[in-house]
């Protein structure tokens, strides 16, 4: 099963190892990584609504407000 890509062709996984390894990378780099990590996230939230075990959840229909 391939998993869909975002809207810039990289997929979900790639973007979720990407900024969990800039998290890790925080620990070396004193929080500077933590907070690219934290902006990144925020940025393709968007592209992950609706994909449930990449960033969407099951109950996700039930709470709109909450996912925007």
């Amino acid at each position: 099963m391939s998993s869909p890509s975002t809207s810039d062709g990289v997929s979900p996984q790639t973007w979720a190892i990407i900024v969990w390894g800039l998290y890790l990378a925080a620990f070396v780099t004193f929080a500077i990584t933590a907070v690219v990590a934290v902006i990144i996230a925020y940025v393709k939230r968007g592209d992950l609504v609706g994909i449930v075990g990449a960033g969407g959840t099951p109950c996700e229909k039930d709470c709109p407000d909450a996912t925007s």
